[in-house]
């Protein structure tokens, strides 16, 4: 209700409880009207805190800091921890070198677009902002009031250009690079969020048309409309543009953006994996993104808080029966998309009887199953086996996984779901997720009652994603 300032999910504010948030909004407020802050476009330096917030001791200064990246009023920068860079402060205008920036990318061979635009009916203040703010880890240090340039790394191998523009009541998100699936909807989940704090606000999004015989083309189509058609039964699968009047396919245009099109996206992966091309770890990191996300939900309740990615091992007969009689071994895997592997600290649990359990979280099973091919065995800082053992290890993993996954099909019901069948079909009914997630969760409590779960900790990631990770992985996010 506002009356106190509280956050159970945060670690860094969950150990204090603000009775007034006026008293926060004063404090704050002396740092938005700070004419140093504003006179040196929006940098925040600890020297700024200590004067402005000369009345709060050093912890609670850290604390309103903190407060204000939740609010995303501020971030800290990646190069010094000790800077903060306040939102509301930024530049009005972008860098004069922002079109030379942007369209240098094209000189990479394949360079590939895709853009979606959210048309509104207005564009509420702070929009924008909280975007940069929540993506600032992939900044290129061209962001200003409206909009922002990013990468996704030092080698900046895919740009993304983010725009608001509030007269013509319309934000539009690009992404440009050989394989820019992945970082684009990554980006696109962020600013879906930020859009889900403004109660209320009509979003009409649009998707461009992707030309004809290699021409560009002005329309835009709704993405409801896509997704009427892409999940009619059976799909719809072209669709004519009224410029042209020529069809165009509606799986092209929803590649990577729709979980009704997840299995074009595995079948290209499987393309990629036989050919070994380069952007398949693109693709890897999509796909089980796109898996996490649709358990968001699901391991927001507490009823459904535990680590739930892991392999199965038999235990004695190095294979498995259809009877699944004798021991298996549980290991929880970190979840951090495009390098699942297995957790370093622990995280091994033997189950005694496992058929029955094997049971109630076959669909689940299943559909991990089918992911596992795609798990990485590139050996890193996250493990200390060495390489040989680390990649024989998940191999031997990915094996039986999907051995599993082929007897468990077997049993008591003919119908092998895919990875698609899982997220639309079984969402939905009485074998959802959430009953495999507390069956998880009521196993892992009992052979693991201190709840250590392998090191693995829970993050919720800017855009909006529940992962549980490494040390390693979630420092990421610190």
């Amino acid at each position: 209700l506002g009356d106190i300032l509280f956050f159970l999910d945060d670690q860094e504010l969950n150990d204090k409880v603000i009775l007034k948030p006026q008293w926060v909004s004063e404090c704050i407020s002396r740092v938005l009207r700070s004419k140093h802050v504003i006179e040196n476009s929006g940098i925040l330096s600890r020297a700024d805190m200590d004067e402005l917030w000369a009345d709060l001791e050093p912890a609670m200064r850290n604390h309103f800091l903190r407060l204000m990246e939740r609010f995303d009023l501020s971030y800290r920068t990646m190069e010094d921890r000790e800077i903060s860079l306040v939102v509301e402060r930024l530049p009005l205008n972008p860098p004069p070198d922002l079109e030379i920036n942007w369209d240098r990318i094209k000189n990479v061979h394949p360079c590939h677009e895709i853009s979606i635009k959210y048309q509104l009916h207005s564009i509420p203040a702070g929009i924008p902002t909280r975007f940069i703010a929540r993506s600032h880890r992939f900044t290129t240090h061209n962001h200003w009031r409206t909009g922002a340039l990013l990468a996704d790394g030092p080698e900046q191998k895919h740009l993304v250009l983010m725009q608001a523009f509030p007269h013509d009541k319309y934000i539009q998100l690009t992404a440009r690079g050989p394989n820019p699936y992945n970082f684009f909807v990554l980006l696109r989940d962020g600013l879906d969020l930020t859009l889900s704090r403004f109660p209320g606000l009509k979003i009409i999004r649009l998707i461009a048309c992707p030309g004809h015989g290699g021409q560009p083309c002005s329309h835009e189509f709704n993405y409801m409309h896509l997704q009427k058609a892409i999940n009619k039964d059976p799909p719809v699968l072209e669709i004519q543009c009224p410029v042209s009047l020529e069809m165009v396919s509606v799986s092209e245009m929803l590649f990577g953006l729709h979980r009704d099109v997840m299995d074009e996206v595995m079948s290209r992966l499987d393309t990629m994996q036989a050919a070994s091309d380069k952007p398949f770890n693109e693709f890897i990191t999509l796909v089980q993104r796109e898996f996490t996300k649709n358990f968001a939900r699901e391991q927001s309740k507490p009823e459904s808080h535990c680590p739930n990615y892991f392999s199965l091992r038999p235990v004695s007969t190095g294979d498995w029966d259809r009877d699944f009689g004798g021991k298996i071994e549980l290991h929880l895997y970190c979840q951090a998309p495009g390098c699942w592997h297995p957790a370093e600290e622990g995280g091994r649990y033997i189950i005694d009887s496992p058929r029955d359990w094997l049971m109630q979280m076959k669909i689940y099973i299943q559909s991990l199953a089918a992911l596992f091919k795609y798990v990485s065995h590139l050996a890193g800082p996250w493990t200390c086996m060495n390489a040989t053992e680390y990649k024989n290890l998940v191999e031997s993993d990915k094996e039986l996984m999907q051995r599993m996954g082929s007897i468990l099909s077997t049993i008591e019901e003919t119908c092998e779901y895919g990875l698609t069948d899982f997220l639309i079909t079984k969402l939905e009914s009485e074998r959802s997720p959430g009953t495999a997630f507390r069956t998880l969760r009521q196993l892992l409590r009992k052979i693991d009652p201190d709840q250590h779960w392998g090191g693995l900790t829970k993050v919720l990631t800017p855009e909006g994603h529940y992962l549980w990770l490494c040390k390693y992985h979630a420092a990421k996010y610190d």
